[in-house]
């Protein structure tokens, strides 16, 4: 039962790369200001959208979107190292898949919604890391943590439609509230954690690319490298980096558990 489940979840992540490929193809020729009609329009329009250009009537920004397949393919390859049923990792695989899908779904057309699905899914993600980290801790237990973690989650999506300005600001913070976590519990963890170390040098190495995107330190529209597009590729090794340091950590809870009993 749990093997036929498992490949169902594994065969299913193929789902959502077609669909990547597939928005690929539908978004290589559509009308824009239609787009605009039904999704709004990015609050960064008309001219603080990354450097890279937009285009009008196909997709906005090619190189920003094609690169969020490197989200997809992380996300595929975490369930597909699976060999049992492990729901914490499926969850996480599935958030990792959403960002991509919502981070190309943005670049491609530049509409409010896609921003909004794009910085909603990073929520997701930097917040299922939080609650793992203090359900870890023993501070919450499983039930509670996943409700605070549904109710911070709504309330974040709420802001962000909201206060669309203050997204990186919240985001920002709750990076920020991670590593505090992080470091309040480390006396707790009972294994290497050079994984979460890696992703954070990395972290910190394409942040500084993100910035010189979005500042035009570093600019060429029309070029075929977009530091915002080597963003989403460094992030994905970083996802990857904390999905190794995650796996880790619950391999190490699960052992202490069955030691106590």
């Amino acid at each position: 039962m749990h093997i036929n489940r498992l490949i169902i979840v594994q065969w299913t992540s193929f789902v959502f790369l077609a669909i990547y490929v597939l928005l690929n193809f539908y978004l290589i020729s559509y009308d824009t200001h239609e787009f605009y009609q039904w999704f709004g329009k990015a609050i960064c329009l008309p001219d603080n959208c990354f450097c890279e250009k937009i285009h009008i009537n196909q997709i906005a920004q090619p190189i920003n979107s094609f690169t969020n397949i490197f989200y997809v393919y992380v996300g595929i390859i975490i369930l597909f190292r699976l060999k049992k049923w492990d729901l914490f990792t499926i969850i996480y695989a599935y958030i990792v898949i959403l960002l991509g899908l919502g981070s190309f779904f943005y670049h491609a057309t530049m509409t409010f919604f896609g921003m909004w699905l794009d910085v909603f899914s990073m929520y997701m993600y930097i917040l299922f890391l939080i609650f793992y980290l203090i359900y870890y801790a023993d501070i919450l237990d499983q039930k509670k943590g996943i409700l605070f973690y549904m109710i911070l989650l709504f309330v974040s999506g709420i802001f962000l439609y909201q206060s669309p300005l203050f997204r990186r600001i919240l985001f920002g913070f709750y990076v920020i509230l991670t590593l505090f976590v992080f470091y309040r519990i480390k006396n707790k963890i009972f294994i290497n954690p050079k994984n979460f170390y890696i992703a954070l040098a990395i972290f910190i190495i394409s942040y500084a690319i993100w910035l010189l995107d979005y500042y035009r330190i570093l600019c060429n529209p029309e070029s075929w490298i977009q530091e915002h597009g080597i963003w989403h590729t460094l992030d994905s090794l970083v996802i990857y980096y904390l999905y190794l340091f995650f796996w880790e950590l619950r391999i190490s809870k699960n052992s202490n558990s069955k030691e106590l009993t």
